[in-house]
């Protein structure tokens, strides 16, 4: 991980900027679950007023669970991959039903 010093001004303090090395693999994996959440959401909101109460639950916690997972993923988090692992598994559960 690189750290990038900045100065601030105002306290006379340096800080160190959080920027982690991010490999092309992980970029487009986070791309590539961006398009399919953004997807999802449209469709989320076209099927609103159909969903039953429990659905209604489900599709916002399993969006706000991906995007979670996919910011774990880009600040290099250890335990991102078991999260998306998780998700994943229960994406799949639920989509078997």
């Amino acid at each position: 991980d690189k750290k990038i010093e900045i100065e601030n001004n105002f306290a006379n303090q340096t800080k160190e900027k959080f920027d982690p090395s991010i490999s092309q693999y992980e970029k487009i994996y986070v791309l590539i679950n961006f398009i399919i959440i953004t997807i999802f959401s449209v469709k989320f909101l076209e099927i609103f007023n159909t969903l039953t109460f429990e659905n209604k639950m489900l599709y916002p916690f399993s969006i706000l669970f991906t995007l979670a997972c996919v910011g774990l993923i880009l600040e290099k988090n250890k335990s991102a991959y078991k999260f998306e692992t998780v998700r994943i598994i229960l994406l799949f559960a639920l989509f078997i039903n």
